[in-house]
């Protein structure tokens, strides 16, 4: 496992912890005292973590690798036989649509 991944795991496994305590606390109930490496993510780095400002947190966050910078990619351009069957279908389109407003060559109206 990758450096920045194993952080960011036990970084999240641990502040969802000190939530659960935070909760705990509130509603009256005893949580479990942390134990060995524990003791460090929940007395020294949840505590900074939340001091944060949230614009800081995000700035920290963003730099890190991993599934949080994925970015939706942009889809191929279809092409070939099965690209003229591409909708949109005529019972599918808007009433704008179909009015004539829209005005891409995807969208427009046949008038034959």
């Amino acid at each position: 496992m990758a450096f920045t991944r194993w952080v960011r795991s036990v970084s999240q496994r641990q502040l969802m912890t000190a939530a659960k305590t935070k909760v705990a606390k509130r509603s009256g109930l005893q949580s479990r005292p942390p134990e060995g490496k524990d003791v460090f993510w929940q007395k020294v780095y949840a505590p900074v973590y939340y001091s944060l400002p949230i614009s800081l947190r995000d700035k920290v966050v963003a730099s890190m690798p991993g599934s949080h910078r994925k970015t939706w990619h942009t889809p191929a351009q279809v092409s070939g036989p099965a690209a003229s069957l591409r909708g949109p279908w005529p019972d599918t389109l808007t009433s704008v649509e179909r009015a004539g407003a829209n005005t891409s060559p995807t969208h427009r109206k046949q008038t034959s």
